[in-house]
């Protein structure tokens, strides 16, 4: 278990970095993944629902589940991410993944603060690689903020309070979620 957050820049070697923001952020539609749209805070959204396009939207981000309940739901994307979680479970201590997820928060102005929410209700390790460079941010419950820096990985106690944000400064902010036991 993850007692304080662990930060580590340049955590994927940078071609095959590269070789996911390829894929996870391209603006080919034949090149990149589906994207789905829903609530960021809601708990349905995690369960696959789709919301109102009326409601307001900064409340929503677009998502892209590869693997959670012990389904790959898209097994291209699921095979591409492996090196991913080898280098996650450099330690060994992934039990049990949890889930993969996708993340793109479209720009807004002002940059945009979600509330704080929990990944899963029991301890696990959660792990989000930022995949662009933005102003957009995590905060931890203490209020510290982690930079969403291309290639750094943030690891910590998932069960525990968490935000995310938007981004004003860039088209969009991406990131890569690993929740797991």
């Amino acid at each position: 278990m993850i007692t304080e957050p662990i930060i580590i820049d340049n955590f994927l070697e940078e071609e095959y970095f590269n070789k996911l923001v390829d894929r996870i952020c391209s603006k080919d539609s034949r090149a990149g993944i589906p994207w789905w749209y829903g609530s960021y805070d809601s708990p349905t959204f995690h369960d696959g629902k789709l919301y109102s396009m009326d409601e307001d939207p900064q409340e929503y981000l677009l998502s892209n589940t590869t693997y959670k309940n012990n389904i790959p739901n898209d097994a291209e994307m699921y095979n591409l991410l492996q090196p991913f979680c080898r280098a996650v479970d450099y330690k060994k201590e992934i039990k049990s993944l949890l889930r993969l997820r996708s993340n793109l928060f479209i720009r807004t102005n002002p940059l945009y603060e979600y509330e704080f929410h929990i990944d899963y209700p029991y301890p696990h390790t959660a792990g989000i690689l930022s995949l662009n460079t933005c102003d957009g941010y995590t905060k931890m419950k203490d209020g510290t903020k982690v930079e969403s820096i291309a290639n750094r990985m943030l690891l910590f106690e998932g069960s525990e309070k968490h935000a995310s944000t938007t981004t004003s400064n860039k088209p969009a902010r991406f990131n890569l979620v690993i929740n797991f036991l």
